[in-house]
């Protein structure tokens, strides 16, 4: 039997838009899962693993959109979801706004 492992820092749940990564726009990529260390995108375009990336993410009760320094831990295809897949990213540096707005 496999043991739980707790993590690090809690996640939550979110559904937030992800505009564009690396400058490239996507405007059916979401934000499905927020950590104060990263974060979990469903997209069209995944990147490879350990590519570094720039989130233009606009969560609800931000003022303006904004911009995540990021690097891709992992990449999943959806297999309910033809042509979707699943990103996990961790971000260069804590994010305690975005944990913030999550979190309310």
């Amino acid at each position: 039997m496999k043991e739980f492992t707790p993590r690090r820092v809690p996640r939550h749940p979110v559904n937030w838009q992800v505009s564009a990564i690396n400058g490239q726009d996507l405007p059916d990529s979401r934000l499905v899962e927020i950590s104060v260390l990263g974060a979990r995108v469903e997209t069209s375009a995944p990147f490879p693993p350990r590519t570094s990336v720039v989130l233009s993410i606009m969560a609800p009760g931000a003022e303006t959109e904004m911009r995540v320094r990021a690097r891709v831990a992992w990449i999943s295809a959806m297999p309910n979801k033809l042509s979707r897949y699943q990103m996990g990213v961790y971000f260069l540096r804590p994010n305690w706004e975005l944990e913030k707005l999550a979190s309310h």
